[in-house]
């Protein structure tokens, strides 16, 4: 698996109400991700940006691997997962907008063992339009596992690709 290094930090700890894990950004320190399935993944302008090539395979995805893993506070547990995502170009540079694709979070569990939670479906159908942007709310309950006592990954991962499939790029990624 190819390591690509992905700009971000997740907060240690939230000590106010205000306060937001942010996923995706630009401070020191960072994490890893590693795609998976064929899938290409690069960072541009503060969004992260997924590529789907046409030997991309059924349910590839991507795991961002945090490097400071986040306290699951009750803050952490009630919250949501939020973000923004936008459709991209297919291999014949169309926006076509048809793609599915789920999130999971991934827990420190007993033994420092990383466990993976639940993917949740992103239950909306992409426009084709690249101006826009939609907005995607999931809550963190939804995510998690009982056994974990601080968040370690997230993962993007599509789900049966369609023949004219086309990319996904996501920005402002935030759990607040």
């Amino acid at each position: 698996m190819k390591k690509l290094l992905l700009t971000a930090l997740f907060a240690a700890a939230l000590v106010t109400v205000s306060a937001e894990v942010q996923i995706l950004d630009h401070q020191p320190g960072g994490c890893l991700y590693y795609p998976w399935g064929n899938l290409k993944a690069e960072v541009v302008n503060d969004t992260l940006v997924l590529k789907l090539p046409a030997n991309a395979s059924d349910w590839c995805g991507v795991n961002i691997s945090i490097n400071a893993a986040v306290d699951i506070t009750d803050e952490i547990k009630n919250g949501k997962l939020t973000f923004q995502v936008n459709a991209g170009p297919n291999v014949s540079a169309n926006t076509v907008g048809n793609q599915k694709f789920q999130v999971a979070l991934s827990v420190l569990g007993p033994e420092g063992k990383t466990l993976t939670g639940t993917y949740a479906p992103v239950n909306l159908t992409l426009d084709a339009d690249p101006a826009t942007w939609q907005d995607v709310e999931i809550p963190v309950g939804k995510l998690l596992l009982p056994a974990g006592n601080k968040i370690k990954n997230m993962q993007v991962q599509f789900q049966v690709l369609p023949a004219d499939r086309s990319d996904i790029t996501l920005r402002n990624i935030v759990i607040k």
